[in-house]
This record gives C-alpha cells, structure tokens and sequence, in this order.
C-alpha cells in the first residue's frame, strides 16, 4: 500500500520559477505571480482548467542551486526569563491573577522570580520557555502577556 506521501511524490510536478509579484486582493486571499521559463514549463499546467488546485511545495534557491537557509523564528526565551526577573512584572502578576500567582504549580516558598517565570508559562499555556517562538499561538500569548504589562505598568 503507497502511502499518502509517496502518492503526492508520484503526481508531483517539478520546476524551476521565480517570484515576481505577491499582492493581497479585496477578498482577503494573497495573489502570488510566479515567471517560468517555457523550457521548464510542464504541459499539464497549460491543459489544466482554470481553478484547478494545488499543493505547492516550494524551496528558496540560492545562485549555485544550493536551498537557501531559512531564518528560524524569533525565540522570545530569554525576554521571558529577563522579564521574570522584574520586580514590577511580579506585581502586575499578582495584580492580574493573584491566584494563578499563587497556585498549587508552585510552591509558595519560591522566589518571586520563580514564580514570575512559572506565571508566564502558565499564561502561555507552555510548559517550557522555549516553546515561545514568534507566530506560534504560545507566542502571541507571550506578546499579549508583555503589552499587558506594559499598559498596566504606565498607568
């Protein structure tokens, strides 16, 4: 039995093309306008119908045909552990959520920063500091959690 993966594999069309616009239209959906060389341009996409659709898999070429690095996502670790270690951030922990500051996760004896640090992954719903990575959900929470913060602490 071929799998699901192998049958994409199977149908797969191959080719080189390069983008050359990327707009995003009063629908809401983005228009993305690939040029092709007609040496390289494969004949089902001429006969297929218009609407006919796709999976793209597409892979940043470098000049020497080598994929080109892609940039990792942003972490926001350290910003969480620097800002674990701010003394205001714990009162605005209390003063949000006193009871998730003081939950059963933690043990009251903890430093605050301990606390702080476990209040963020708690509100972040992770269970590592290392899951919060830009445009990840947990991310946007982190982010969230930071603006927060920083309209409660200029007011």
């Amino acid at each position: 039995m071929t799998s699901e993966a192998q049958k994409a594999r199977d149908v797969a069309i191959e080719f080189e093309c390069k983008k050359d616009g990327l707009k995003q239209v009063q629908s809401g959906d983005v228009k993305l306008t690939l040029t092709v060389s007609p040496l390289d341009m494969p004949n089902t996409l001429y006969s297929d119908p218009m609407g006919q659709r796709y999976i793209a898999v597409i892979v940043p070429l470098n000049d020497d045909e080598t994929p080109k690095e892609t940039v990792k996502p942003k972490s926001f670790a350290t910003s969480a552990k620097m800002l674990a270690k701010d003394e205001a951030f714990h009162s605005f922990c209390k003063s949000v959520d006193y009871d998730a500051w003081l939950s059963a996760f933690i043990d009251w004896k903890d430093s605050d920063e301990t606390k702080a640090n476990c209040f963020i992954r708690y509100k972040c719903q992770v269970d590592s500091c290392a899951e919060l990575i830009e445009g990840s959900e947990a991310g946007k929470k982190f982010k969230k959690l930071q603006g927060d913060y920083m309209f409660w602490k200029e007011n």
